[in-house]
């Protein structure tokens, strides 16, 4: 189950995602394409990603709004008892916000690559949710990402690893967690 890319259109990921089931992984239809974003006026995305293992881990979670008038980030990272960061509401331009989901797209569309570490138990696990039009509650989409996290990766400042190693959830984890970092300057 390495850097596969899935796309669900409820809000059972915790559920199939975990890296504690045991059996078959629920694989949905649809294909993954938020390339919209990129050129939509009034976009959304909203992620939740972690580090995690049967017996807990860390989260974090990120909001990114677009509109012709105001863009917004927020969210929040929680690695107990370590560390804890929270951006609350936080106006940003809308260069910026352009250039936030131009990472979180690329970061999410880039070719997979192939951990090359040994069995483990922790896991990145991402929950991408977007709509490329905030007007209409039900154009939102959803996917998740789950991959192996190898012990050289496991802290998500350091620089992104071989392309042809790093998935799209260890990219997308260290894109969210960092922007959240930057958010907060």
């Amino acid at each position: 189950m390495r850097g596969n890319q899935w796309t669900v259109s409820g809000l059972l990921v915790a559920l199939v995602t975990s890296p504690c089931l045991a059996g078959e992984q629920w694989r949905p239809q649809r294909e993954f394409s938020p390339e919209c974003l990129l050129d939509a006026s009034h976009a959304a995305v909203k992620l939740r990603f972690a580090q995690a293992h049967c017996h807990g881990g860390n989260h974090g979670s990120l909001t990114l709004t677009h509109s012709p008038i105001a863009s917004r980030i927020e969210g929040h990272f929680r690695e107990y008892p370590y560390t804890s960061l929270n951006v609350s509401p936080r106006v940003v331009s809308p260069s910026v916000s352009q250039q936030m989901f131009r990472a979180l797209v690329d970061g999410a569309l880039q070719r997979e690559g192939d951990p090359k570490c040994p069995p483990w138990t922790w896991n990145y696990v991402v929950t991408f949710e977007w709509t490329c039009d905030t007007r209409d509650s039900g154009a939102w989409q959803a996917a998740t990402f789950d991959a192996q996290i190898c012990d050289d990766d496991e802290f998500p400042n350091l620089p992104t690893p071989d392309p042809r190693h790093a998935t799209s959830a260890q990219r997308i984890y260290r894109i969210a967690h960092l922007m959240l970092r930057e958010a907060l300057r």
